[in-house]
């Protein structure tokens, strides 16, 4: 069941699954999800949260920047990843934008969710060694 949230709304034992599947897929993670975000994760009947993805809306510009998006290995490849950018567009009536690093396996998978890249996007700061996804 895909759901969507505000953080503030998240309950603790959500919270709480996000952190670890943050701390399971990122060798170093900010709690900066945890700070004005949107999730939308999708949960199975029994409260397991099986993947996720946050994003603010950035102020400068018309892009919610996708924070993280995570699916838990053993629900990939079920059209989890892709129902939620889905979801998060839709919510969001604004285009998604994401920084990655430039050798990052997920660039792949948004390539196919029809992402492109983008160089340069005024206000938007991402590290020299990352490049810009925009959907």
């Amino acid at each position: 069941m895909l759901t969507i949230k505000s953080v503030h709304g998240l309950l603790e034992e959500e919270k709480e699954q996000i952190q670890e599947m943050l701390n399971t897929f990122y060798t170093s993670c900010e709690n900066n999800i945890f700070v004005n975000s949107i999730i939308v994760f999708d949960k199975s009947s029994n409260g397991e949260i099986k993947g996720f993805i946050a994003s603010n809306t950035d102020k400068h510009t018309d892009y919610s920047i996708i924070n993280h998006i995570c699916v838990k290995r053993e629900y990939q490849n079920k059209g989890i990843g892709k129902n939620l950018i889905s979801v998060l567009q839709s919510v969001s009536k604004s285009r998604l934008l994401i920084c990655l690093g430039k050798k990052n396996p997920l660039i792949k998978y948004l390539k196919k969710q029809k992402f492109t890249k983008k160089s340069n996007i005024e206000y938007i700061n991402c590290e020299s060694n990352q490049i810009i996804m925009i959907l």
